[in-house]
């Protein structure tokens, strides 16, 4: 069911069947790779976002609640303009506080603590053109850099989903080829269609 309680149509359930798939493999392989679902405005991807976290995936060992047999699920949906500020808000997704004013290291280990205390197996990142597109860059705000980003997700070793609008491949590509390179698939969501019809490029 989703976050109404609705039964996702096939289409949704496409979408919703590709970020656990990706989830299964990266927990079980490479904690490094990583997921993009892009659209343009109104496609969804806040949608899928949310209702993922309602849905259960399939269990291991490594279950934080076998009963349920959902893993757990970061969920960061305004992540701010820079990495940092990526990593308090996962924080507070869990229900934490970590201090902002400590050095960007030491939010960053608490963090990966936390996730790890928590048994987060994935992070669903919303808006996440904002943590390295030309939008933030020209903001003048401290730390919209791609390259803080890739530090940022080698740090915390979890795997990742980034949520975003059409400019997100392109961008990352140009700005960080090396964390470009992570991403193993592209879920791609038409216009118009809320929540949306995807396609897997």
């Amino acid at each position: 069911m989703d976050i109404h309680g609705n039964k996702p149509s096939d289409a949704e359930q496409a979408v919703i069947d590709g970020i656990t798939s990706f989830a299964t493999r990266s927990v079980q392989s490479d904690r490094s790779r990583g997921l993009m679902v892009i659209g343009p405005p109104r496609s969804g991807k806040s949608w899928y976002l949310q209702t993922f976290q309602t849905l259960a995936w399939p269990q291991s060992s490594m279950d934080d609640d076998p009963a349920t047999g959902r893993r757990s699920v970061a969920i960061v949906a305004m992540p701010g303009s820079s990495p940092v500020h990526l990593a308090l808000g996962i924080a507070k997704s869990l229900g934490e506080t970590v201090a902002g004013v400590e050095p960007s290291a030491a939010i960053l280990e608490r963090t990966k603590s936390l996730l790890y205390r928590r048994n987060v197996d994935l992070l669903l990142i919303d808006e996440a053109h904002h943590l390295i597109g030309r939008r933030s860059r020209r903001s003048g705000e401290g730390g919209g850099d791609a390259g803080d980003l890739l530090h940022v997700l080698t740090v915390l070793d979890v795997p990742f989903v980034l949520f975003g609008d059409e400019t997100l491949p392109d961008e990352l590509a140009q700005a960080e080829p090396q964390l470009f390179r992570r991403i193993v698939d592209t879920i791609r969501l038409d216009p118009m269609v809320s929540p949306g019809v995807a396609s897997v490029a």
